[in-house]
């Protein structure tokens, strides 16, 4: 009997014929994860290059207001430079500091007209 038993075939595991609900509960976990991560990177994404845009416009309008200022530059043209821009999109505030040799350095913020964002600030040497 025992040398029928070395040559006989095991049977085969019997397969499931449902998944647990462990298994699902884990799927759906793995899932929800998944496509979190993926809509958080994308919100991210978009928000920083909204972000860089809003920066390279408030840069630019620094510039604008930079050159309105013309050259030589005096106390008297920063005092009577524009605080907002023709439209009013955007405000400019502005501290300038005394250096050496009659120069002074203009420090100007720059924020949307609301007043509501985080400012961005650039300085220059007059």
């Amino acid at each position: 009997m025992w040398i029928r038993s070395i040559g006989a075939r095991k049977k085969p595991a019997r397969k499931r014929a449902g998944q647990t609900l462990v298994e699902i509960l884990v799927a759906l976990g793995v899932l929800e994860t998944v496509v979190l991560t993926s809509i958080e990177a994308f919100a991210t994404a978009f928000t920083a290059e909204l972000r860089i845009q809003e920066k390279a416009n408030k840069a630019s309008y620094a510039e604008w207001w930079f050159n309105r200022l013309g050259f030589p530059v005096s106390q008297a043209d920063i005092d009577a430079a524009p605080r907002t821009d023709e439209y009013g999109k955007m405000r400019f505030d502005w501290d300038t500091t005394p250096g050496d040799h009659n120069t002074f350095y203009v420090t100007l913020r720059v924020s949307n007209g609301t007043g509501t964002d985080v400012p961005f600030t650039i300085s220059r040497v007059y």
